[in-house]
């Protein structure tokens, strides 16, 4: 098993976000009295929303295909735990939570360059890593 790269964690991520942010429009869209908010208001909506359908879409998502998102699969990455168990709920909304805070996200991308590492603080934080599944046996 290889780590997956950087560049294809955050293109899974992106197109993730992408998906909620497009679910969070929906939202935004059939809900009237959300377009009469000042617009920055109506951003701030939208980054809960995105936030929340993260949260809820990725953490089941993430639990009940043992490890992956629509976009690590679409990326041909998965979640995996050091000593090949399977992902728990716990495991699994903790990574969808920390993910779903766009800060937290920020920083931990900076991270992930400064010190030259493949493996995430929230994959310390649930003792997983994220693996390149093309390069299976």
């Amino acid at each position: 098993m290889e780590i997956a790269r950087y560049e294809r964690r955050v293109l899974a991520y992106l197109l993730d976000i992408l998906l909620c942010l497009g679910c969070a429009f929906v939202v935004w869209f059939f809900v009237d009295w959300i377009r009469f908010l000042p617009v920055v208001v109506q951003i701030v909506i939208l980054e809960l929303l995105m936030g929340l359908f993260y949260m809820l879409f990725g953490g089941i998502l993430l639990k009940w295909s043992n490890g992956y998102t629509l976009g690590s699969a679409i990326f041909r990455i998965k979640v995996v735990h050091m000593d090949d168990r399977d992902i728990t709920y716990r495991d699994a909304f903790i990574r969808s939570i920390t993910l779903s805070i766009v800060p937290w996200v920020v920083v931990n991308a900076v991270y992930m360059l400064i010190v030259h590492t493949e493996r995430t603080i929230f994959d310390k934080l649930t003792d997983t890593i994220v693996v390149d599944r093309r390069t299976w046996h």
